[in-house]
């Protein structure tokens, strides 16, 4: 497997069939779509939760785009040595079962802050941090299956397009 930022090896390149090449970007397509769609749901269930939209949609924003980053910062470091494209697919299922979890978890969180935070000053942060954390593993998935994948995707010595 090359280190990450090394080029492509011939056969990696041989082996990205057309029709590979093809379906890839449409499952890329299709990936997006259901992080973006989280994103919204999970912004909505959590101004429900915590009952303030403003730091529902900080507390997504950040944890959306800081999973992402550490995502694929990890899966830069520790690719294996799995086909990338059976990596890809158990991240994707792994990750729509995160979201199943995440939908009907984060109503359940809700009461849970309101017995262990009460009306304290610091419920909201209480809040906001259970919150973070509980999204942060499915954002972190969906940051690796784009540096999973990409290096082993080359582009024959014509460049990029």
């Amino acid at each position: 497997m090359p280190e990450p930022g090394s080029p492509l090896s011939s056969s990696s390149v041989a082996d990205a069939t057309p029709v590979t090449l093809l379906v890839l970007p449409a499952l890329f397509a299709a990936s997006g779509c259901a992080a973006l769609i989280y994103q919204i749901v999970w912004l909505e269930r959590l101004a429900l939760a915590i009952g303030s939209s403003a730091p529902s949609l900080g507390v997504v924003l950040a944890t959306f785009m800081g999973g992402l980053g550490l995502g694929s910062l990890l899966a830069s470091r520790f690719a294996g040595r799995a086909s990338p494209l059976k990596q890809y697919a158990l991240i994707e299922l792994a990750l729509a079962a995160l979201g199943g979890v995440t939908l009907f978890g984060i109503p359940l969180l809700g009461g849970a802050y309101s017995a262990l935070a009460g009306g304290s000053a610091w419920s909201l942060s209480v809040r906001l941090l259970v919150a973070a954390v509980a999204l942060l593993p499915a954002t972190m998935l969906m940051g690796a299956t784009l540096t999973i994948v990409a290096p082993n995707i080359g582009t024959g010595g014509r460049g990029a397009g």
